[in-house]
């Protein structure tokens, strides 16, 4: 296993092959261990595992625990949704030798710091390594000074896989008492509002307001998997969610043959044995913008009564955009509209994975876990542009924006737009305290119809 984490390193090998060696080692230990001497002493150590408060995804925390199965730790993995008093509990009542923390989202990162802050008040000196899509190393720096100004004693490490968290378990171990070492990470990326006089000075350019075919929802109970299978992005599938980001030349055509079986397979399984269910909800509503607010009218009195006000952020420089500056503004003797969605899988898609590595197939399970990731992004683009042929848009035209990017980034804003899209009576979708979908294989979505829309981040 050292030398796939070597190989891994070095772009060799792929994490599904990874996965696969951690599968065969796992096995051949179950069964050596039947014929060895059990002592205390055979494990490095032990490690608590959780996903933190308001978080719902966990593929990466669980990857993460086999790999340090397989290389010799005893891992007590306490699932997702953990809180902070239930995480430390546990370290302390079994004496763990690290502390790991996955968050996907900047907002449920949040909780790390807290688990920090309870170690060093018990006078614990316990590692904590964090991971996750929204952790980097100026994270881990900053939360490893706790509120008194004093650096908690045990470290916190930014690990970016498996492997960095195994380097820092290794080096802790052999030697316990030197000074926290943070790994390379990726910058920071800052966000900041800006106030009224920084707005842009120009007027929303004028643009012809389509007329939608109805106002409200509309559900789409079931949407055909062969739909999805035309247009789901197989670069990304393959690249991103299947792990063949760096593969290139006769690797690369190597791994897309081999991916491209997989992905068929997988198809026809699905139609004989379904695991998933893609489901929409999507509509239109009437709007103004209101400086950096678009205001959302109830779909049936029209410009008579204001639902909810979505406050947007404008960039600091460049163009200074701001999605409100996409809508008929107020007092302009004009009433937009505004299409919403939300797709999803379904909770019998996450039981599924989720079962996959409870049973041990834990490659089935990160494969399976990309494709209902991708095929999420796939449903999303179908509702996308069923709204457009609703509209009348041109086939580039529109475009669509999720919370937590950067143009809409503010993830409770999830809250607003169920007031208005029953998304939880029809789907069956609810929300974490972060605000995060259940479902996990769910995605919500603002299209905009006007022909300059455009992508961009914040700064």
């Amino acid at each position: 296993m050292k030398e796939i984490g070597n190989q891994f390193g070095k772009g060799e090998l792929i994490l599904p092959f990874v996965l696969q060696s951690a599968e065969i080692m796992r096995s051949a230990t179950d069964h050596l261990e039947k014929y060895l001497e059990n002592r205390s002493s055979s494990k490095k150590g032990k490690i608590i595992l959780a996903t933190v408060y308001g978080d719902v995804h966990d593929i990466g925390k669980n990857l993460i625990g086999t790999i340090f199965s397989n290389n010799g730790f005893d891992v007590i993995d306490l699932g997702k949704q953990v809180s902070v008093d239930v995480i430390v509990s546990r370290a302390l009542e079994d004496k763990a030798t690290a502390v790991g923390l996955s968050a996907l989202l900047a907002s449920t990162s949040q909780q790390m710091p807290l688990v920090v802050e309870s170690l060093h008040a018990h006078g614990k000196k316990i590692p904590v390594l964090i991971g996750g899509a929204a952790i980097n190393n100026a994270f881990a720096e900053r939360i490893s000074i706790t509120k008194n100004n004093i650096p908690y004693q045990g470290g916190v490490f930014y690990c970016r896989d498996a492997f960095d968290a195994l380097g820092v378990l290794n080096g802790r171990i052999e030697t316990p008492d030197s000074s926290p070492v943070i790994l390379k990470g990726n910058k920071p990326v800052k966000h900041r509002m800006v106030n009224q006089s920084q707005r842009s000075s120009g007027k929303p350019k004028e643009h012809i307001i389509p007329n939608p075919p109805f106002w409200g929802s509309r559900l789409l109970s079931e949407i055909n998997l062969e739909n999805l299978f035309n247009i789901i992005n197989q670069r990304a599938l393959f690249r991103v969610s299947w792990g063949a980001r760096n593969a290139k030349g006769e690797q690369w055509e190597k791994y897309k043959s081999q991916f491209s079986e997989m992905l068929f397979a997988m198809r026809d399984r699905l139609q004989r044995e379904p695991w998933l269910k893609a489901s929409a909800l999507y509509g239109f509503w009437p709007c103004n913008a209101d400086g950096d607010d678009l205001i959302i009218y109830d779909a049936k009195q029209r410009e008579h009564k204001e639902l909810v006000r979505f406050t947007l952020p404008r960039q600091t420089n460049n163009k200074k955009l701001c999605l409100s500056d996409y809508f008929a503004p107020l007092g302009s003797n004009q009433v937009d509209v505004a299409a919403f969605q939300i797709v999803t899988l379904g909770q019998a898609s996450t039981e599924y994975v989720h079962h996959l590595q409870e049973i041990g197939e834990i490659a089935d399970a990160f494969y399976a876990h990309g494709l209902a990731v991708q095929l999420t992004e796939a449903a999303a683009k179908f509702i996308h542009s069923r709204i457009r042929d609703d509209l009348f848009l041109e086939k580039a035209q529109g475009k669509r924006y999720s919370w937590g990017f950067p143009a809409i980034p503010d993830l409770s804003q999830h809250e607003m737009l169920f007031k208005f899209l029953p998304a939880e009576k029809e789907l069956g979708i609810r929300m974490t305290s972060a605000f995060q979908f259940i479902p996990e294989y769910t995605t919500a979505a603002l299209i905009l119809h006007h022909e300059d829309a455009e992508y961009f981040r914040m700064g």
